[in-house]
């Protein structure tokens, strides 16, 4: 019975493009494994550093992915860089896991040294990610990923992941232990790919402005509110949003909450609307 992972798409961004995989990418992907250890290591197939890689027998990986390639239960994409016109694979993407009736599933990715530090894995897990959110309805989807490697964990930040708690001593490694993350995105998330671009913006308005914007109710009475920030986009003329002649930036919170703020952040981007989100708390000395 079809699923929504029966059909395999090709996903295309501005540097990979994800196509479905096929028997003979056991191939390069058999050489990346083998010629790059840390992918054993950081992924916990090893447990020590002198541990040799064994992969499966070439013949037996070739049987997998080409099942792996009409397989209902994942979607299993190959990575290709755009500007190598040899079409090499650089690695694989996946959903895997799936639980149909919760509307969830797993990811894991593999990307080799060549797609390493060029933003190649960035792109291809917000493609897969993304497709898996917004194209087969799903709510959750869900990883692990080990204390040691904070490269990986940063990757999955920038396109919407969050930690959601620790795995204690998950990994027994050359004699110690490792921690496993386990991280998930939902589709109720803010837009994948903003988190990261969020908390930076967070980051210079409070070294810029020591004194958070004053929060007001409309009975007068003040408000202590630590907001965060985000990115809507802009509003439609006559609502709240940017004000061009006072230079505010203002927006209605919850409550009847304001929050004003007399500096527009200058590395905003004008099509959007900086504005303070969450729940104010009201500071009862300030009330009557």
């Amino acid at each position: 019975m079809p699923t929504i992972f029966s059909h395999k798409p090709t996903l295309r961004g501005d540097r990979v493009t994800l196509r479905p995989i096929r028997a003979s990418d056991a191939d390069p992907l058999d050489a990346i494994m083998r010629h790059d250890p840390e992918i054993a290591i950081l992924t916990g197939s090893v447990h020590s550093l002198d541990e040799p890689v064994t992969n499966p027998p070439i013949d037996r990986m070739r049987e997998t992915y080409g099942q792996w390639s009409t397989a209902d239960d994942r979607l299993v994409l190959a990575v290709i860089d755009n500007d190598d016109g040899d079409c090499r694979v650089l690695g694989e993407v996946v959903l895997n896991e799936w639980d149909e009736e919760n509307l969830s599933c797993g990811f894991r990715t593999l990307i080799g040294a060549a797609g390493c530090g060029r933003g190649l894995g960035t792109e291809a897990t917000r493609l897969i990610v993304a497709y898996g959110l917004q194209e087969l309805g799903l709510h959750r989807i869900a990883l692990q990923v080990y204390a040691f490697n904070p490269r990986a964990r940063h990757v999955y930040e920038k396109v919407g992941f969050r930690h959601e708690g620790t795995g204690r001593d998950a990994l027994r490694f050359d004699g110690g232990w490792v921690d496993v993350d386990y991280m998930a995105a939902l589709s109720t998330d803010p837009e994948p790919g903003l988190g990261m671009c969020l908390r930076a913006l967070t980051e210079r308005v409070r070294r810029r402005r020591p004194t958070l914007p004053a929060m007001r109710h409309a009975d007068g009475a003040r408000a202590v509110h630590e907001p965060r920030f985000a990115f809507l986009p802009q509003l439609p003329a006559g609502q709240d949003g940017a004000s061009a002649d006072s230079g505010l930036i203002v927006d209605a919170l919850p409550g009847g909450f304001e929050a004003a703020s007399d500096e527009a952040e200058g590395d905003v981007d004008r099509e959007h609307v900086l504005v303070l989100v969450g729940v104010p708390r009201v500071d009862d000395g300030a009330l009557g």
